[in-house]
């Protein structure tokens, strides 16, 4: 029994010791996946992007809400449903006229009892030529932690009204109809919403992010002179925005998708804004939303590789007891 109890003393001395590291599991490209909780790990920590609106002329796009959530607890083995959220198409000129941006798509992880979705960016709107004198700007869009859209320019009964961001998986309301243009189109209730429509002229041009999932991004509208403009279109997310309405003088923006499951700020995504110069001739098209992001981080057991001084000592333990089994057997 004692040569058993030192024979393991001396087994123990050259044990390894197995230390927790930091590992992180990132998912960066729109689409939809499957990640299985390791073995061993019972504690996660999550951070969502929702995807960004497409930027508008002369506004930039509504960046996608940041869900941070801690010390989530989870169970090894679980699948966890991960979406990445597509960013809104911009605000483009459109045979000879031109259409305003969609929604970004809502980024989501979902498994067990977890439910964390990112509200993506409302778009914002494209360029009237009847609103060069407004002081007010053009429309832009909502922020994805349930942001509203900011209505076009400053004449509150002729310009068109933005769209309400969605909240609590309700979706938020359309944004109104300005002079002579139409109401966006609400945006859908339920965990993943789908971000409203904007308002068109005659053409509805598919514009929002292409919906990894469900939270896809309402789309953006066709600008008609004749007909009207086009609202920009809401972002998805737990409540889509209400897409921007339209008039005959600016748009509204969309309204930004509702976030859940953690404390939401907004991001840094939305698409860049176009440019113009003084004659107000396009000299920079506006940018696509920038997609979401899905990052897991959690404690993964590693053996840790021993220093050379940490060697040594384990080399000195083995040789005291490996002397000490060899007195013992003399005696």
């Amino acid at each position: 029994m004692r040569k058993t109890s030192l024979y393991l003393a001396v087994l123990a001395s050259f044990a390894l010791p197995v230390m927790a590291s930091a590992a992180t599991q990132s998912f960066t490209v729109h689409g939809t996946y499957q990640w299985t909780i390791p073995s061993g790990v019972t504690q996660i920590s999550v951070q969502a992007l929702g995807a960004g609106g497409g930027g508008g002329d002369l506004v930039p796009g509504g960046a996608g809400g940041r869900v941070t959530a801690n010390s989530l607890t989870v169970t090894p083995g679980t699948v966890m449903n991960v979406v990445v959220g597509e960013g809104g198409g911009p605000a483009l000129a459109f045979e000879e006229t031109g259409h305003s941006a969609g929604g970004g798509s809502a980024s989501s992880l979902q498994g067990g009892a977890i439910l964390i979705v990112a509200g993506g960016g409302g778009g914002s709107s494209y360029y009237n030529q009847n609103s060069v004198s407004d002081s007010g700007g053009w429309g832009q869009g909502g922020h994805g932690c349930g942001g509203n859209g900011t209505a076009g320019g400053d004449n509150a009964t002729d310009d068109g009204g933005g769209g309400t961001g969605g909240s609590a998986g309700q979706g938020g309301a359309a944004g109104k109809a300005g002079l002579g243009g139409l109401t966006g189109a609400a945006g859908q209730n339920g965990q993943g919403g789908r971000g409203g429509d904007g308002a068109y002229g005659e053409t509805l041009v598919s514009n929002g992010g292409a919906g990894s999932g469900e939270g896809a991004g309402g789309d953006g509208a066709l600008y008609q002179t004749s007909a009207g403009g086009g609202g920009a279109g809401g972002g998805g997310g737990a409540g889509g925005g209400g897409g921007g309405g339209s008039s005959t003088y600016t748009d509204g923006g969309g309204g930004g998708g509702g976030s859940t499951g953690g404390r939401c700020t907004p991001g840094n995504n939305g698409g860049q804004a176009s440019v113009r110069d003084n004659r107000n001739i396009l000299t920079q098209e506006a940018t696509a939303g920038g997609d979401g992001l899905v990052s897991v981080t959690y404690d993964a057991a590693v053996q840790s590789v021993p220093t050379l001084g940490e060697w040594g000592m384990m080399l000195l333990s083995g040789l005291l007891g490996m002397a000490a089994l060899a007195l013992r057997q003399r005696a």
